[in-house]
């Protein structure tokens, strides 16, 4: 090797470590943390140490290729200056072995008392915070046995902090002992909250969400478990779903009943024109024809599918009310002699009618068939088997807690809550088999039966009746016990009225004829054509509208003509109640016959402004028009004398 090589690479060594302990230095200046000043300076001394062997190397190598005096050759090789790169090698050793000493290694007793202080302070904070904690806390071995409990889980289980250190997780399983539960929080360090049931010191039982997690104390392994009473928060729960799915059930029935009194509706209307045709038929046939026994059994057909109608208009709430006060011991005495020869003759009818029972407002017919209605199903409850139905009447205060236990599906149902005071009842109870929750659930339902084939609405159209009647329902039903229904209708309360008793018994040679002009107004045209034939019948001049603009320019043209409007009220453009104001303004004595397929309660919650108008209900036969146009204006004379 070049004499001249050696010296260069040591003078480039010195040059490289005057740099690395530079910056080594330079960093311990500006560093905080005691474990890399540490390492820093250890590095530093072997970076010096290095150094020192580099120039005393490189110095002596540099003489011996002659680019120093020979003299400080001869000076390093003595033998006190050969000893210095080994007592810097110790002298950095024993610092470096000094400065690892002092930074692991504590100086005195002092220090592990500091540690020990410091351990305590950190378990009496642990303790402090779940003492303060609004949840269960506890902490148990791999075995079960509890090592620590707060206070809050104390009061939750009903034990003493003592009793429960000498207890295990088992012990409080309202189920009794079930590892699976004790694994779910000791199997991972990760807790997943899980939910189950806990038994108290009192031996009641409630609902617990626990959150396990797995620690360590040393090379001890514990489950810390975070308990919460749930209970109230799962009854809630409960409720809101069993309140949404009331909301739903009646949110169903209403958009049902919408549907039922669209239906219908419409279904008047075609019912009026085979009605009025098949009258209009019959009179222009002579005595004793053959047809005449056709005619009358599209009439009776008809007024069949009319019942049809009232009862799906009884269904949706809006069916025609005759108002009368009900004694309700003489209604259900009439019913028990009707059906005590239809129901099977196993079947004891009783009577329980309380003395002095309130009279209430509603329409007979109507109530009539909610009682038939409940005594039948009861009848088929107890089938062939012997039992009893009885029928009871009676009086009762109801407050309003009482009346939201009510059936829920009807209560959801009323736009406003049924107010607390005196109601009279009747009650149906049987010893039938009695239903389940499920079944209870859907016999408001249209068309469920539990029999092999639906017959109609059923219960459905009891519920709308007690709708239209503002009355309420109590269902108390156990398999195997029976069922009771009773139903409940307000004392004294004033409902509309609408319609009178049909009257089909005057034949045409007796009918009643009039004079001067009616206008009749209906967007309908069959109804329309019937209508006008069957007022002209009656010797009156007809007018037709289409809707309710075309009236009023009508009415203008012949105001001083016309005696009586008939008006539809459900009509395009201009609907009959808009209608039935303007002509009220152009003339307030106006004669205005008013006609839908809804009651006239329910067309007067419908339109405002229509109160005092005369009523004509749909569908309508010849009897029913003669008897509104005679009342509306007044009578004349026979067709003999016209």
């Amino acid at each position: 090797m070049p004499p001249l090589i050696v010296p260069a690479i040591y003078w480039i060594l010195i040059g490289l470590w005057s740099f690395i302990l530079y910056f080594y230095i330079k960093k311990m200046r500006h560093q905080t943390r005691s474990l890399l000043l540490t390492l820093l300076v250890i590095l530093a001394i072997d970076a010096f140490r290095t150094l020192i062997e580099s120039i005393y190397f490189g110095t002596w190598y540099a003489a011996v290729a002659g680019l120093l005096p020979h003299s400080v050759e001869a000076l390093l090789t003595r033998p006190y200056l050969l000893v210095i790169p080994k007592l810097v090698n110790v002298a950095a050793a024993c610092i470096v072995i000094f400065l690892l000493l002092k930074r692991w290694l504590p100086q005195d007793e002092s220090e592990r008392h500091q540690s020990k202080l410091d351990l305590l302070e950190s378990e009496h904070r642990f303790r402090e915070f779940t003492r303060q904690s609004s949840d269960g806390i506890g902490v148990a071995d791999l075995d079960g046995h509890y090592s620590y409990v707060n206070p809050t889980f104390c009061k939750m289980v009903g034990y003493s902090e003592d009793e429960l250190l000498n207890m295990t997780v088992f012990d409080l399983e309202a189920d009794g002992r079930d590892p699976a539960v004790f694994e779910r929080s000791s199997s991972s360090d990760v807790g997943v909250p899980f939910l189950t049931r806990l038994k108290r010191k009192d031996g009641s039982e409630f609902l617990a969400e626990i959150v396990g997690n797995l620690i360590e104390y040393g090379d001890q392994k514990n489950v810390l478990g975070v308990v919460r009473d749930v209970t109230a928060r799962e009854t809630a729960a409960k409720e809101r779903l069993s309140l949404e799915q009331q909301l739903q059930h009646a949110q169903k029935l209403k958009s049902l009943g919408v549907l039922a009194g669209g239906i219908a509706h419409d279904f008047n209307n075609i019912l009026t024109s085979v009605l009025g045709n098949a009258q209009l038929a019959r009179d222009a046939l002579p005595d004793g024809s053959s047809a005449l026994e056709n005619i009358e059994e599209i009439e009776s057909s008809s007024r069949r599918a009319a019942e049809l109608t009232r009862q799906m208009l009884d269904y949706s709430g809006k069916g025609r009310f005759v108002v009368q006060k009900i004694d309700p011991q003489k209604l259900v005495e009439g019913i028990a002699r009707l059906l005590s020869v239809s129901i099977s003759k196993k079947i004891e009818l009783k009577h329980d009618f309380a003395e002095g029972t309130p009279r209430f407002d509603g329409d007979p017919t109507q109530v009539h068939q909610i009682v038939m209605n409940l005594v039948t199903n009861a009848s088929e409850a107890i089938g062939d088997e012997r039992g009893t139905i009885t029928l009871s009447t009676g009086a009762m205060h109801c407050s309003s807690d009482y009346l939201l236990q009510s059936n829920a599906t009807l209560r959801a149902s009323m736009a406003e809550p049924l107010l607390s005071g005196r109601y009279t009842f009747i009650e149906v109870a049987d010893t039938g088999c009695g239903m389940d929750a499920e079944t209870l659930d859907k016999i408001f339902d249209p068309f469920f039966t539990t029999k092999f084939t639906g017959r109609g609405l059923g219960m459905s159209a009891v519920l709308g009746i007690l709708r239209g009647h503002r009355g309420a329902l109590h269902v108390d039903s156990t398999p195997g016990a029976g069922t009771t229904f009773r139903i409940l209708f307000p004392v004294g309360e004033e409902s509309a009225a609408s319609g009178q008793p049909e009257d089909r018994g005057r034949d045409r040679k007796n009918r009643w004829r009039g004079q001067g002009k009616v206008l009749v107004v209906d967007d309908e045209a069959i109804v329309l054509e019937v209508a006008r034939r069957m007022v002209a019948g009656l010797g009156l001049e007809v007018l037709t509208a289409v809707d309710g603009e075309e009236a009023l320019g009508v009415y203008d043209d012949h105001r001083e003509e016309i005696a009586c409007v008939l008006l539809d009220l459900t009509m395009p453009r201009m609907d009959g109640a808009e209608a039935y104001r303007e002509l009220r303004k152009r003339d307030p004595d106006a004669l205005i016959v008013l006609c839908s397929g809804y009651s006239e309660h329910e067309v007067s919650k419908r339109f405002v402004g229509l109160d005092g108008a005369t009523f004509l209900h749909k569908p309508y036969d010849l009897a029913s028009l003669t008897r509104v146009l005679e009342q509306a204006l007044g009578k004349a004379s026979p067709a003999g004398d016209s």
